[in-house]
């Protein structure tokens, strides 16, 4: 049971990189609404996370991820994880501006 609980940590990280590589490719607009004029501007990036201080894998994606973007910054929203999904369906319905959702429990 816990080889297939490490699995799934290490599936949902990887999707994580993925979308905050692709969030990085967004459409140029900073969050205030104005063009992006260059490569180089400062953005920050909000992405949901779950027990940041016990899961090491978010600290090692976030760290490198920003190594390779030294223009972005990865602020870490975290939740308690046997409240993720309940918090993440309220975040949604209340219109939460978090960039990056990202999924614990493939099931919900």
């Amino acid at each position: 049971m816990k080889k297939w609980s490490s699995k799934l940590v290490i599936g949902v990280s990887l999707m994580a990189a993925a979308m905050l590589a692709l969030t990085g490719c967004g459409s140029g607009s900073s969050s205030n609404g104005t063009k992006s004029s260059g490569k180089n501007d400062k953005v920050t990036l909000t992405v949901s996370t779950w027990n940041y201080d016990t899961t090491p894998e978010f600290k090692a994606l976030f760290e490198a991820y920003e190594k390779e973007n030294p223009n972005i910054t990865i602020k870490n929203v975290d939740i308690a994880a046997d409240q993720y999904d309940n918090k993440l369906t309220t975040m949604l319905s209340s219109g939460d501006t978090t960039d990056v959702l990202t999924m614990k429990n493939l099931q919900n």
